[in-house]
């Protein structure tokens, strides 16, 4: 278990500079990592690539380490570590029961002619050859995505995306297929992130703006915790990247 309120790891153990990440929750049997976009939390997605528990494991070969939930390669936010088998066990089995509330924050563009509620309730499957999702009534599994507006700031928008249970790439997929242009999509759909002279209006001659932010504009930003797994209703929260949070303040003052 974890003695700090951050974890840091070096250069090249899980990119190429070094990183720190902060424990937003912390018990004896389980933390809560909030984990960047960018860095693969364990070796589902990657088997052979670095991830955040094999690194945890390097730093403490003796010691457990299980995420009770995939969580994204590009997708940041609320990871829950189990670091005991019992717990493991017990939470991985309220997951599986969607006695978890996902709460994503998805920032978004042109949606005025959407609902401020949406929901999804389209079954995905992995594609069998490439790394998206597809919509299949044969072979899909259930999955269920609630988008609530938030706020509307000019031409972008955030939405609430909430889920009892995630489904590879769930809310990039349910999103688009609802008509949600979420900032950074270029699976099912193309909405590049905007740079900072796109909101100046200044276009350089010399060189290529860069975006403001490098991937899809989601963040898993709270997970409430129904009182049947701790005895009592408990809300996990991580606050959004920095890049992230710069981005919108970005989008306030010039929308």
């Amino acid at each position: 278990m974890p003695t700090k309120n951050f974890l840091s790891f070096g250069e090249q153990v899980l990119l190429d500079r070094p990183i720190r990440m902060d424990i937003v929750y912390s018990r004896d049997d389980f933390f809560v990592l909030n984990k960047p976009n960018g860095v693969h939390l364990d070796k589902s997605a990657d088997p052979n690539g670095k991830n955040i528990i094999a690194a945890l494991g390097e730093k403490n070969p003796e010691a457990f380490y299980k995420p009770v939930y995939p969580l994204e390669y590009n997708i940041s936010g609320c990871s829950i570590i189990a670091t005991h088998r019992e717990s493991s066990g017990l939470l991985r089995n309220a997951y599986g029961s969607e006695a978890l509330l996902f709460k994503f924050t998805v920032l978004c563009r042109d949606t005025e002619h959407l609902d401020s509620e949406i929901v999804c309730n389209l079954p995905l499957a992995k594609h069998f050859s490439k790394p998206m999702a597809v919509i299949s009534r044969s072979t899909g599994k259930k999955s269920q995505t609630k988008f609530s507006l938030i706020e509307r700031i000019g031409n972008f928008s955030i939405y609430e995306a909430s889920c009892n249970y995630l489904r590879y790439h769930q809310v990039r997929l349910h999103g688009a297929n609802c008509g949600l242009k979420i900032l950074g999509e270029d699976t099912y759909d193309y909405v590049p992130v905007p740079s900072i002279e796109d909101f100046k209006k200044v276009y350089p001659m010399k060189r290529t703006a860069s975006p403001l932010f490098t991937s899809q504009c989601i963040h898993l930003g709270s997970i409430v915790l129904n009182s049947s797994i701790l005895g009592e209703e408990v809300t996990l929260v991580a606050r959004p990247p920095k890049n992230f949070e710069t981005l919108l303040k970005i989008i306030r003052r010039f929308s």
